[in-house]
């Protein structure tokens, strides 16, 4: 999804800046997000928007079933969360509207790294994250995810970083 975001923004959206982070350290503090938001990245103002890609976002409630490969797996939306800034809320809704998630919005939103994005003075954020049964364990793997999962949460954030560049929060 982040090279499909690179590909989105390269292609369709030259008049927007963005800038790509993938950050290390998620279990140990958010070292990795810590950094950059210190170090690195924009200032915070109105106009930055953040995009999160957090982890389980697209992932099959058991891993993919290599005896029936025709059966989609299940995503467990019960599991799956959706977070915006109050600015965002609106664009996410409509973005999100086919995609399952628990959806929150405001500080209830601001979760793992969302939390630090929300503590640095950014108002407008826009993320999704999750759990799996398989989370953090030696056997989560590329079996946990795969088209079916990722397609529609694609779409949704292809469609709301559109609308943002289109109509940018105030």
């Amino acid at each position: 999804m982040f090279l499909a975001t690179a590909g989105l923004a390269a292609r369709s959206l030259p008049e927007a800046n963005f800038v790509f982070v993938a950050t290390a350290g998620h279990e140990i503090g958010h070292g990795g997000m810590e950094f950059f938001l210190h170090d690195k990245a924009p200032k915070p103002d109105g106009r930055v928007v953040w995009v999160h890609y957090g982890a389980s976002l697209a992932c099959y409630r058991q891993p993919a079933n290599a005896d029936h490969p025709e059966t989609a797996p299940e995503v467990d939306a019960r599991l799956r969360f959706l977070g915006t800034s109050e600015s965002l809320a609106a664009t996410a809704v409509r973005a999100f509207v086919n995609v399952e998630a628990i959806k929150m919005i405001g500080d209830q939103a601001a979760v793992g790294e969302l939390r630090d994005i929300k503590r640095a003075g950014y108002p407008n954020f826009l993320g999704m994250f999750g759990l799996h049964p398989l989370f953090h364990t030696p056997s989560d793997s590329a079996e946990m995810t795969g088209p079916a999962a990722l397609e529609p949460v694609a779409r949704a954030f292809a469609a709301a970083i559109t609308e943002i560049v289109d109509k940018p929060p105030h």
